[in-house]
């Protein structure tokens, strides 16, 4: 967010506001919270959240887990992976341009921490496990706009574009999508 404020800072705050994401704040581990405050605190408005949600799977080391990412690089967009890792008491993000590089054996990320993947999921469901959204960092973004005396923004958008990009299984309702079957495949969902 930090960035985002300094190149704006030579700019008119009544002419020039901020768009902000919830899947970007996810994939760049920023605290909503200190976020919003930031834009705020900078005297620039809010005047759009785009209400979305990441990709994210906790235990990218493991084979199931990178077989379940796997449907999700897909050429038509760059799907920035991240994973936060602390060095000398400092959080420093570990990156690459797409999940595809993420995944590569020998250059992606090393997976000792969870992967945080600009990839737009729907707001309603997870996907299948072993991944997840990031559903609760949009959460605590709604409620650092929305909790106080005053709105931060008046208008939220939902980004659905990657919904026709989406692994087929994920498209479906997740009731049918995630639950055990007979023989369920290494992902956890039914086969499809």
């Amino acid at each position: 967010m930090r960035q985002a404020l300094d190149g704006l800072a030579s700019t008119d705050p009544e002419r020039l506001g901020l768009c902000l994401d919830a899947c970007h704040l996810a994939v760049a581990h920023e605290d909503p919270a200190e976020a919003v405050a930031a834009v705020v605190g900078s005297g620039r408005p809010v005047v759009k959240l785009q209400a979305s949600t990441a990709l994210q799977a906790d235990r990218p080391d493991r084979a199931a887990v990178r077989e379940a990412l796997a449907p999700f690089a897909e050429p038509r967009f760059l799907h920035q992976t991240r994973e936060a890792v602390r060095r000398a008491g400092t959080v420093v993000l570990l990156d690459r341009g797409d999940l595809a590089e993420a995944l590569d054996p020998t250059a992606g990320l090393p997976g000792d921490n969870a992967w945080r993947v600009h990839y737009h999921v729907p707001l309603h469901a997870d996907p299948c496990p072993p991944l997840r959204s990031t559903r609760p960092t949009l959460a605590r973004t709604l409620e650092a706009l929305f909790a106080g005396r005053t709105a931060g923004t008046r208008h939220v958008e939902v980004e659905t574009y990657t919904w026709s990009v989406l692994p087929e299984r994920h498209r479906r309702s997740p009731a049918r999508t995630c639950r055990p079957a007979s023989r369920p495949n290494s992902t956890g969902c039914a086969a499809s």
